[in-house]
């Protein structure tokens, strides 16, 4: 089974880890409760792919890491972990796969790399997906809807040709692709060897590059190696390049709320963003 359900207190960590105790109802406004004080609460990080520690997607290492060890994850990682939540709940869940479209040039072909949910609420899909750093959903998004879907952070799109679904987010004025997927559902083994991938391959982004993400109520924080970006939903984004690894550990603790402590040659391999 792809999702493991959490007993009632593994669900009460999770809810002080994230600030929300919603009535525990599977209903949508339990969903949208929980998706945007997930967000908010735990953020999307890489450090174990990026120090080339091992990054395990089963229940007890989740919620060690992300709930216990104030750390967060990425898609894999923050999905499952919100899919044993809400299976826990009673919600239907599904595990779907994305091909990431974010940033790139038009045309370019990815694999199904990314992970998102499938939500199934009153005989309504919706899609969820806390796992995709810095542009991450604030809330679930009906998944047959056509029309503009409004967030606290962004406006969203969905369009559908034939039995691929393509999300958008109106970046700037322009409606840009976050990423394509279908409704097939995935298994533990596409999952597994996914993150295999994308937390070991050579040429892996995760592997060659410190990628965090976090929102907040009026904005977000990113981070690229060295680059750090304030985004406020007020105000012109701020951005800062870092000048040393004890900097880029400040902001991971301080805009991230990451405890980094004890992770084996961060600062070394920090330190090669600075040679």
């Amino acid at each position: 089974m792809l999702f493991q359900k959490l007993n009632s207190n593994e669900l009460q960590l999770y809810f002080n880890r994230i600030g929300c105790y919603p009535e525990q109802l599977a209903c949508l406004d339990t969903l949208q409760q929980i998706n945007v004080c997930h967000v908010q609460a735990i953020p999307f990080e890489n450090l174990n792919a990026f120090l080339g520690l091992p990054v395990p997607l089963d229940k007890t290492n989740l919620l060690h890491k992300m709930v216990k060890s104030q750390r967060g994850g990425y898609c894999y990682e923050h999905n499952l972990l919100l899919g044993n939540v809400l299976t826990s709940l009673g919600f239907a869940v599904q595990g779907l796969a994305a091909r990431v479209g974010w940033m790139l040039p038009v045309d370019t072909k990815m694999p199904r790399t990314h992970m998102l949910l499938l939500v199934t609420v009153a005989g309504k899909d919706y899609i969820a997906d806390t796992g995709f750093g810095g542009l991450n959903m604030p809330t679930p998004l009906l998944l047959e809807e056509r029309n503009t879907q409004h967030s606290t952070h962004a406006k969203f799109r969905i369009e559908q040709t034939g039995n691929n679904y393509s999300l958008f987010v109106l970046m700037k004025g322009d409606w840009q692709i976050v990423y394509s997927f279908t409704r097939s559902p995935q298994l533990e083994v596409d999952y597994e060897l996914a993150n295999w991938y994308v937390a070991t391959h050579p040429q892996s982004r995760f592997v060659n590059n410190l990628i965090a993400g976090r929102m907040y109520v009026d904005g977000r924080h990113t981070l690229l190696n060295q680059f750090y970006t304030h985004y406020n939903l007020h105000h012109d984004a701020e951005k800062k390049v870092l000048d040393s690894p004890a900097a880029i550990k400040a902001v991971l603790a301080e805009c991230f709320l990451l405890d980094v402590k004890g992770l084996p040659n961060l600062d070394t391999r920090l330190a090669t963003f600075f040679s």
